[in-house]
Formats: C-alpha cells, structure tokens, sequence
C-alpha cells in the first residue's frame, strides 16, 4: 500500500514471491482500467489471484521447493498435537503446549520511505499453521494488515505522514484491534513549516520477543531491535 492504491493477494500457491503480485495489482490500478473498461481488483484470491500470477509471468515453484525442514518438523509437531486433541477429545491445550506457540515466527512487515517523503508498507504472511484451506488472515486485508496514510495536516505549523504494518491472530484483528494485536511497526514523518523533518520509527510487541530492525541507502547493513 501506497498513496496510490493497495493491492493484495491470500490463499495463494505456488508463487514464489506472492508480495509481488500484490505489487502488480497495484501497479496495474495506477495504469487505469483494464479491457473493456473493466475495473482493476484491489484483492484476489486462491486460483484468481494464481491465475493473475500466471498471466503476469510470476515465477512458479512446487510445493517441495517451499518447505524447510524446519517448518516441517513445525508442522508434524502440531499436527500431532491436533490428532491428539481430536482422539482424545480433549477440553483445552496444557500451558507448555501454549507456551510452545510463542515460539512460532510467520509473517514479515516492512514500510519504506523515498527521499520525497513518499511512505509505502507491505505485510506477507503464510498464516497460523494448520488453517483451514482458503482461509484469508488480516495481512491482506485494506487498512489491516498495513496502512500509508500521506500529508495529514495536523495543524498550521505541521504535517505528518504515516505507514504501518501488524502482525497477529488474523481472523480478530479483521474485526477490531484487540488483545489479539502481537506486533506494530510504525513509521512517522513529521514536515514543518520551515521545511524542517522529523522521521520516527516506533515497535511495539506484546509477545516476549519480536524481531524489528531499519536500514537507509547509506548503511551497508541493517541495525537489528530484536528482542
């Protein structure tokens, strides 16, 4: 999302880069219409949103090539959990199994601003492990996921502009900002009368750690915040 527009695409595989067909759908709404007159999606879907992929000569991989032996063993690591939850017909996970979720790392959020002041935020999520088929959390999601709002006149003397991108349990977070929110970058920039700027970068998590970092054209590598 940019001042432009916003684009996203969900339950989508076998892309390799799904955040880039994002981009071109917001690309693609800054063009105009398409053939006919027709209107540019804004979110597409499972085979839409791979068949756009497609059309667009997104690079294609297999399933194989996007698994790690890591996230498999995640992956058999619940599931298990899930066999035994419905065997057993067992009432509520113990604390360890809790504690054990904390653990987990998903989704990736960034924001950028160009040296025009112009703010652009993108959050990609492979989702909670074990969801169910087609379900769509909140990273794809308008004004969810991550938001840019552009020269906020805040008063005579200044202007702000912001971006943002979250991370949580998606399917609350559709609904409202709750205790469900884990994570919140936040980039601010403030222009005053004289010309002057001010650039803020704020994080936020209320998990026990989270990983955040920044970088700008002049450093060689990123400074990390994890904690």
């Amino acid at each position: 999302m940019d001042k432009t527009g916003f684009g996203s695409v969900g339950a989508i595989s076998n892309i390799k880069n799904p955040i880039m067909v994002s981009l071109s759908l917001l690309d693609a709404q800054s063009k105009g219409t398409l053939s006919l007159g027709r209107i540019v999606p804004c979110m597409l879907v499972g085979e839409g949103a791979k068949k756009w992929a497609i059309e667009h000569n997104f690079e294609q991989v297999s399933q194989e090539s996007m698994k790690t032996k890591s996230m498999i063993k995640s992956h058999r690591h619940y599931k298990q959990k899930l066999d035994d939850f419905h065997q057993n017909n067992l009432v509520q996970l113990n604390a360890k199994n809790r504690s054990d979720e904390e653990a987990l790392l998903d989704t990736v959020g960034a924001v950028c601003i160009d040296r025009d002041g112009n703010l652009a935020s993108a959050a990609s999520s492979g989702g909670i492990l074990l969801k169910h088929p087609g379900r769509v959390g909140h990273a794809s999601f308008f004004g969810c996921g991550c938001w840019v709002e552009q020269d906020i006149k805040t008063s005579e003397e200044e202007t702000n502009s912001i971006g943002i991108c979250t991370t949580g349990c998606g399917a609350p977070l559709l609904k409202n900002f709750d205790d469900k929110l884990i994570g919140a970058l936040i980039c601010k920039l403030s222009t005053f009368e004289n010309n002057k700027k001010n650039l803020e970068l704020i994080v936020a998590h209320t998990t026990p750690s989270m990983c955040f970092g920044y970088m700008s054209t002049n450093m060689n590598r990123p400074t990390k915040l994890s904690r």
